[in-house]
């Protein structure tokens, strides 16, 4: 009735939300499957991706992956090595390659949990990548926009509070969470391209890193919008960050009505002050 996807994964009910290990950890590899993409420097992996134990989505209709970031534990996007996180999303980037290329795939889904409160069961740093075999609501409905005027380009300036001329991140008007911000290349741009993964890298750094000042470290869910393949004209792609600031009650789960405590603008002013701390 209204156009939106259910999947019904019993394997995600089998899926341990604690672990005696860190099964993401350098010594533990034989308890993930083997890796569909590794990543190594000196001998020893640094990225490794492989396919979810626990799928949302299995074959034939589609296939789920986890990419590990780090072999480091702690080493989440706020306080990463650039060069580090820089590999993980052009490792990430290859495998959304590699995936729409399944028979039924028709969009690569590219998305990272943070903590328990946003849906993590593992607090290793890792992204979570998805072929669906349908193109899901919010992709069409921002394509549509899209084809009327851009709104990253003609994003408000005082939303805007990161700019280093290659990306932006300005805090979304209609929020879903307070806070909720998007990060966008400042070119209009279809689909990531591998030679702005560095570029990526600082502008998540800096930025997730100016939400964890400002709000003491959130939760938070950070997906990754690029265009359906085929259709990169007029879309312009982003990653959107929706921290776990407020929960949603009855009108926003039953209305689609978005209640948030604070003005996007105070918000982008706040992050702003936070991201000229570092």
């Amino acid at each position: 009735m209204l156009g939106r996807w259910v999947v019904v994964s019993e394997a995600r009910g089998r899926r341990p939300l604690s672990h005696q290990e860190c099964p993401f950890c350098p010594g533990n590899e034989h308890v993930t499957p083997p890796p569909t993409l590794t990543i190594e420097e000196g001998g020893r992996w640094i990225v490794r991706c492989f396919e979810n134990l626990y799928p949302i989505i299995g074959p034939p209709q589609g296939k789920h992956e986890v990419l590990v970031e780090t072999p480091l534990h702690h080493e989440h996007p706020h306080v990463a090595r650039v060069r580090q996180l820089a590999r993980a999303l052009e490792a990430a980037l290859s495998r959304a390659e590699e995936l729409i290329g399944l028979p039924r795939a028709k969009y690569v889904a590219i998305f990272r949990n943070y903590g328990r409160e946003a849906g993590a069961s593992v607090e290793h740093p890792h992204m979570q990548i998805i072929a669906l075999p349908f193109i899901p609501e919010p992709i069409k409905r921002e394509a549509r926009a899209f084809k009327v005027r851009c709104p990253v380009c003609s994003v408000d300036e005082a939303l805007v509070f990161y700019d280093d001329g290659s990306f932006i991140a300005y805090t979304s008007n209609t929020p879903s969470t307070p806070y909720h911000f998007v990060v966008a290349p400042a070119r209009h741009d279809g689909k990531p391209r591998p030679d702005q993964s560095l570029a990526l890298a600082r502008a998540l750094k800096a930025t997730l890193g100016a939400l964890a000042r400002c709000l003491g470290d959130p939760p938070y869910n950070l997906w990754f919008h690029v265009a359906p393949p085929g259709r990169e004209g007029g879309f312009h792609w982003h990653v959107e960050v929706m921290p776990r600031t407020a929960i949603h009650a009855g009108l926003e789960e039953g209305f689609w009505v978005y209640v948030t405590h604070t003005s996007p603008e105070e918000a982008a002013s706040r992050l702003r002050a936070c991201l000229s701390e570092n």
